[in-house]
């Protein structure tokens, strides 16, 4: 059994997987909220962090008692931005980056102090979540299955429309009429080009992945882009040439790309407080992690690849060589499984399961303490992959 060099696949704007030792990257916005000023007043707007979503919400009108305070407030500028540094200190800026004047804050706080509260509840909770998604990251991993099921995307942009007052605008000033027709034209293309992605998404997907190492690649790729990854791995992977086997590499993150604190709100207090996790905290995070990817990948493996039978799955981190300076890998996780194995583990109570133990129901290569101490190890090689695949091959 031979396996093959793959090539590095784009998977989506600002994502790469890369088939040899890059791979899947997530990036996010910036987390808070802003408040702005303008004529019709000032409003608050606060970001949902990890949706991409945001809330809008006025604070209060335009008036003439209130004109020389939002003029105060926004000074040449429209816009307040609310932020939170690295250790909880809020403060209120401009656009351009200054600092409002105490009396500026005052005003800001004594008018809107609920929502700004709500806002730092948002950011509080936002800056928690990461704790407990690092342990639970396994709780999105689907059933396997021999026979995908292909679920179609709908186009996100609705078809433009135009109001009463729009049509009666375009048929009597041609330059508007000419820019609507442009719009219309500009969505029927995308939407044409959208559809003819899904028919090649749904050829893929439920035909070709059968038979085709492309088709398995793009599927494969597809989907590890698609997840919300806390913190995102790099994976790799070699087709084994009967596309039953597959081999897999995680460049896992280090354990000082941990929370190293969670967060709470004072009671009576603009700012967030923080709270050091314990060493033994930040290691057991690390411990539960690194065996959530591993898991949710090989789930993935089996949910979307029908012809995989047998799966390797080996998970790295980078260290500094103390002899040398340079950056070298150090395997701390390997493991090979089978689709029958796989199946054995009950997902449907996945709440129950802790992808720790799981693991051990498999071929596994591990040296870890019970707080989540990793040692070095040396990772299945491909050789001993297609031993697996032949013993097992041979028992059944």
């Amino acid at each position: 059994m031979a396996f093959r060099f793959q090539r590095r696949i784009k998977i989506a704007p600002g994502l790469r997987l890369n088939i040899s030792k890059g791979g899947v990257s997530v990036s996010a916005g910036p987390r808070g909220a802003s408040v702005t000023a303008g004529k019709r007043g000032l409003f608050a707007s606060v970001g949902l962090p990890g949706t991409g979503l945001s809330y809008r919400q006025r604070l209060f009108a335009s008036d003439n008692s209130h004109q020389s305070n939002i003029r105060a407030a926004s000074t040449q500028t429209t816009t307040v931005r609310f932020t939170a540094d690295e250790d909880g200190n809020c403060s209120l800026i401009r656009a351009d980056g200054s600092l409002l004047s105490d009396a500026e804050v005052k005003i800001v706080r004594r008018q809107h102090g609920d929502t700004i509260r709500q806002a730092l509840e948002e950011l509080c909770n936002s800056r928690n979540e990461l704790l407990a998604e690092l342990g639970q990251f396994h709780l999105s991993t689907p059933e396997p299955t021999t026979a995908p099921q292909y679920e179609r995307q709908p186009f996100p942009s609705a078809q433009p429309h135009l109001t009463t007052v729009q049509k009666v605008l375009a048929l009597i000033w041609p330059p508007f009429n000419r820019r609507q027709e442009q719009l219309h034209q500009q969505w029927r293309q995308g939407n044409q080009a959208w559809e003819a992605a899904e028919q090649h998404r749904h050829e893929t997907e439920t035909r070709l992945v059968f038979t085709s190492t492309t088709a398995i690649e793009e599927t494969l790729s597809r989907y590890l882009s698609e997840i919300d990854w806390p913190k995102s791995p790099d994976i790799s992977f070699d087709l084994g040439t009967n596309i039953s086997t597959i081999a897999l590499d995680l460049q896992l993150p280090n354990e000082d790309e941990m929370p190293d604190k969670e967060w709470t709100l004072p009671t009576r207090q603009y700012r967030l407080t923080p709270k050091a996790l314990s060493a033994t905290k930040r290691r057991q995070l690390y411990r539960d992690y690194v065996h959530a990817i591993a898991f949710r990948v090989v789930g993935e493996v089996f949910a979307r690849l029908p012809t995989i039978e047998f799966v390797s799955i080996s998970g790295y981190r980078e260290r500094t060589n103390p002899a040398t300076g340079g950056l070298e890998d150090e395997y701390i996780l390997s493991a090979l499984t089978t689709r029958k194995r796989w199946s054995e583990i009950e997902l449907s109570k996945l709440r129950s399961i802790e992808p720790t133990e799981s693991m051990q129901l498999f071929e596994l290569r591990r040296n870890m303490t019970g707080t989540g101490v990793f040692k070095p190890i040396v990772p299945f090689a491909a050789g001993e992959l297609e031993a697996f695949q032949s013993s097992q091959s041979n028992a059944v």
